[in-house]
């Protein structure tokens, strides 16, 4: 089954006041081929995420999904069959039809933040300010798949901390995702612009650690920086397919050309090749001090990620 169309539907109270408000939402269920059990259950609460996420700078979570995964099944032993049979409610239970979402709290939206922040490492206390601190805007962990698919298409084989790149060193702890259409049609919600990233100083050059999920036409456009300088005027450094980065994952494109970048960093541990891509940007203006990048996604349908920033 999946997602009914449509976002959240409120009914009023019944006649009287008497009762809140009631709340639809959509389900998607997955059910075992063989034994019809229901396998795994996702909810998918983001249409109330401005309820929960109420403004603070210490919050900004783009998705909220409750996900219930059943591992464990009973085998008829009698039988000593392999597969399973069906397992009934408990005596004492009775069936849901409907429930209402509790009052939201900041406490409970401040759950989400924090989780994410226990799988992200401080930043290192003696880290270099050139290396810009991006901890506000990580909204993936390396740790754990941010992307549709297996739970190891992910970057637990990068070591966190301060990495060296190609003579650059970086502060790689997190990952800044940006949407496209591909990772909004499998469900996944990330912003499509991330706005405000303080640089704060004067530079002749750039680098960035980034790359992207899926894959397009070579020199399409599927992001850019937005350059904001303290004199008032704006850059715009482009992110074009095949000449700054490629799909991280080399089996969906076994090229390894890019024309404005080098791979910075690749790896196979996990039984799938990826890569990281260190670009460059030469700044014309390095008198000028640049207060600000914003990271805008051209939602192709190519999805941009940013793992970290130096200024030289």
């Amino acid at each position: 089954g999946g997602p009914g169309p449509g976002g959240p539907e409120m009914g009023g109270p019944e006649p009287g006041g008497l009762e809140p408000p009631r709340i639809r939402m959509s389900v998607t269920a997955w059910i075992g081929k063989n034994s019809g059990l229901v396998r795994q259950i996702r909810l998918d609460l983001t249409p109330w995420i401005k309820n929960f996420m109420r403004p603070s700078p210490a919050l900004d979570a783009s998705q909220l999904m409750v996900t219930e995964t059943h591992k464990n099944l009973r085998l008829d032993r009698r039988s000593n069959a392999r597969t399973p049979r069906a397992i009934g409610p408990p005596r004492d239970s009775v069936p849901v039809l409907q429930f209402n979402l509790p009052e939201p709290t900041m406490e409970r939206a401040l759950a989400v933040k924090k989780h994410l922040s226990m799988l992200i490492p401080d930043r290192h206390p003696l880290t270099p300010a050139s290396l810009i601190d991006l901890s506000e805007f990580f909204n993936a962990s390396l740790q754990q798949a941010w992307h549709p698919g297996n739970q190891d298409n992910n970057l637990s084989a990068l070591p966190a901390g301060l990495l060296n790149f190609g003579g650059t060193l970086f502060d790689i702890r997190g990952v800044v995702q940006l949407s496209g259409r591909s990772l909004a049609a499998a469900g996944k919600r990330f912003p499509e612009k991330i706005v405000g990233i303080k640089i704060g100083k004067k530079t002749p050059r750039l680098y960035f650690v980034h790359a992207t999920g899926w894959r397009v036409a070579n020199g399409t456009r599927i992001g850019w920086f937005i350059v904001h300088f303290a004199s008032g005027q704006t850059r715009e450094i482009p992110i074009d397919y095949g000449e700054d980065v490629r799909d991280w994952n080399l089996g969906n494109d076994p090229s390894k050309t890019v024309h404005r970048s080098v791979e910075a960093w690749n790896s196979s541990s996990s039984g799938r090749a990826n890569r990281l891509f260190k670009s460059q940007w030469d700044n014309p203006s390095a008198e000028d001090e640049i207060t600000s990048l914003d990271y805008v996604s051209a939602m192709t349908d190519c999805a941009p990620f940013l793992l970290a920033i130096t200024v030289e």
